[in-house]
């Protein structure tokens, strides 16, 4: 999934020379999965045409707090939840046409997740979709850098694909919401 996401990426990249004007290209990376003993890379990507668009995708994998977990998970015994590799898509609409202030859109995720329960002494995991819509507001502090930053909320619904049934006492969270950052480099296009 996640290197289909790169392939289709790089393709619009390579379609974007043979525009007139420049695609907007921006990577963006979150720092939390980094401090978390993982990572977060993402490709934004508009053609010229998109003048309030953008399409994102993503690709992340983090160890989470057990803290992070869902209590009753935690109550069964499970702990040491790693988001494997994993990927989101993201497109945003900007009301204004810069690219920059506020933003919102739709977006999906797909969780690869493993974890450990003690009382058991089990492994387990899961693959699952978190449909959702996310807002924020791009940041760039110093006009003529290429530097912003991207915080973002976003709220959606996590159901599992595979997996959770044979993890007994584990549920997925259902409603869930996240809160992040990202620092972004405007490769081209950014206005």
């Amino acid at each position: 999934m996640a290197r289909l996401l790169i392939f289709s990426f790089m393709g619009l990249l390579m379609a974007g020379s043979a525009f007139a004007q420049k695609p907007f290209v921006a990577i963006e990376l979150d720092p939390a999965p980094f401090v978390l003993d993982g990572y977060s890379v993402s490709l934004k990507v508009a053609p010229p045409q998109w003048k309030r668009f953008t399409l994102m995708g993503s690709v992340f994998s983090a160890h989470m707090p057990d803290a992070m977990m869902r209590q009753s998970n935690r109550d069964n015994g499970w702990t040491g939840v790693h988001i494997m590799q994993s990927a989101a898509l993201f497109v945003d609409y900007y009301p204004s046409a810069t690219r920059r202030g506020w933003h919102t859109g739709p977006n999906f995720f797909w969780y690869d997740r493993s974890m450990f329960n003690e009382v058991l002494q089990l492994s387990g995991g899961y693959k699952s979709g978190l449909y959702g819509w996310r807002a924020g507001y791009v940041w760039q502090p110093v006009r003529k850098a290429p530097i912003y930053l991207n915080p973002w909320l976003l709220a959606g619904w996590e159901s599992a694909f595979s997996g959770q049934a044979k993890q007994p006492g584990f549920q997925t969270n259902g409603f869930s919401w996240i809160l992040a950052v990202h620092v972004g480099w405007g490769m081209s296009g950014l206005r």
